[in-house]
């Protein structure tokens, strides 16, 4: 059974011990939003998972850092509004909730291996092109352009842009750099278009 690395447990501990000591919640943003990106690029470039064990560890890592993200977007959005301080923004919340809906249905399509680079790592036997069904049947990408989405709607109330003019635009930068690579298939080998392209010469 795979578990989360004590290396992980360590960094986050270290990130909020400093966050808390320097009084600063900024700290624990900067420190924990973002790490899923990285792990992200670095998995999807590198390719060096070889055991089930260690995927497993990986898919564990990813959704720990997803969620800390999630549930930094979730404060300083609706923080503010739990507590009197604005009024609701009814057409930020539907993008919030469009964006969330089309990403969570690529997931439910694509299945949680799918979802995280099962098929570059060879954990699952599919075609890059076999999914087809809604979102997919819309636009591409629609995982990341869906988050992409919410996030602008994050970002369309003033008491974000105001407090925190960075928070949302790192991650669509981030989400952004992350779906190019997928889309020209930057790793650390031969893109599966040109390999394709060999196999049907």
């Amino acid at each position: 059974m795979a578990v989360i690395s004590w290396k992980i447990i360590a960094y986050l501990l270290s990130v909020a011990a400093v966050s808390i000591l320097c009084n600063s919640y900024t700290i624990a943003v900067i420190g924990s939003s973002y790490c899923h990106y990285f792990l992200y690029i670095y998995t999807y470039y590198y390719r060096d998972i070889k055991t089930k064990g260690e995927y497993k560890a990986f898919q564990h890592a990813a959704f720990l850092y997803k969620s800390i993200a999630v549930c930094h977007i979730a404060y300083i959005y609706a923080g503010p509004i739990l507590v009197g301080r604005v009024e609701v923004d009814h057409m930020s919340l539907l993008m919030i909730m469009c964006g969330y809906v089309v990403s969570i249905s690529a997931t439910q399509v694509l299945g949680i291996d799918g979802t995280y680079f099962g098929i570059e790592l060879g954990f699952l036997q599919a075609d890059y092109k076999f999914v087809k069904s809604f979102p997919y049947n819309i636009f591409p990408h629609p995982m990341i352009l869906g988050q992409v989405f919410a996030l602008l709607g994050v970002y369309k109330v003033p008491w974000v842009r105001e407090a925190w003019p960075w928070f949302c635009p790192i991650h669509i930068v981030l989400y952004l750099l992350h779906m190019t690579q997928e889309i020209y298939d930057v790793w650390n080998g031969a893109p599966w278009y040109k390999n394709a392209s060999k196999k049907s010469a």
